[in-house]
C-alpha cells in the first residue's frame, strides 16, 4: 500500500450506486492498459488457491479494480499489482482470508508491507523491535555482557561432545 505518488479522491457514485465509468477522453497518458490489467488479474488469481476457479476470477477482478482505482498510472499499477500478488503468495493465511471474505480488497491495497507479511515474520519483527529497544536503554558494555550471558544460557557456544 501507499505506493502511488498522488492518490485520487473517490469519485462520486451515479444515482444507481455504481461508480461512473471512465470515458476514453478522461484517461491519463500512461494509464494501465487492458492487457496489463488482464495479466495482473491472472497473476492475482494464481495465488487465491482456496477458492474455486469462477470465484477466483471474480476475486481477482475485484482486487484488480481496487488496485486500478488506487493507482491508474501504468508504472504504479504494475508495482502495486506485483506487490499484492507477492504478499498473497508469501502469506497463505492472507490469501485464504481474502478468498473467504474476511479481508476486503481495499485493505489489501492500502495496507503497509508489515501488515501483509506472514505472521511468523510479524512476530520476528516485533521481537527484534523489542530487543532493539531494550538494548538501546543499556550502554554497550552492559548489552555485550547480557548478550554473552544469553548465548551461554542458550548453549550456542558449547563445545562438541567428546568422541569415544
Amino acid at each position: 500500500g501507499g505506493l502511488c505518488a498522488s492518490p485520487e479522491l473517490p469519485s462520486p457514485s451515479s444515482p444507481s450506486g455504481d461508480p461512473p465509468s471512465r470515458a476514453p477522453a478522461q484517461r491519463g497518458v500512461g494509464e494501465a492498459s487492458a492487457d496489463t490489467r488482464a495479466k495482473a488479474r491472472a497473476l492475482l488469481a494464481r495465488h487465491l488457491d482456496p477458492a474455486g476457479e469462477p470465484l477466483r476470477r471474480h476475486l481477482a477482478e475485484r482486487l484488480d479494480d481496487e488496485i486500478f482505482e488506487s493507482c491508474p498510472s501504468d508504472k504504479e499499477y504494475r508495482q502495486l499489482a506485483r506487490s499484492v500478488a507477492a504478499n498473497l503468495r508469501r502469506n497463505t493465511m492472507l490469501a485464504a482470508g481474502y478468498a473467504t471474505g474476511r479481508v476486503p480488497p481495499q485493505w489489501l491495497v492500502l495496507a503497509d508491507a508489515e501488515a501483509l507479511a506472514p505472521r511468523s515474520r510479524q512476530l520476528q519483527r516485533r521481537q527484534f523491535r523489542g530487543q532493539s529497544m531494550w538494548e538501546s536503554r543499556e550502554d554497550d558494555d552492559s548489552a555485550n555482557l547480557r548478550r554473552k550471558m544469553w548465548d551461554v544460557a542458550k548453549g550456542t557456544s558449547l563445545a562438541a561432545p567428546p568422541q569415544c
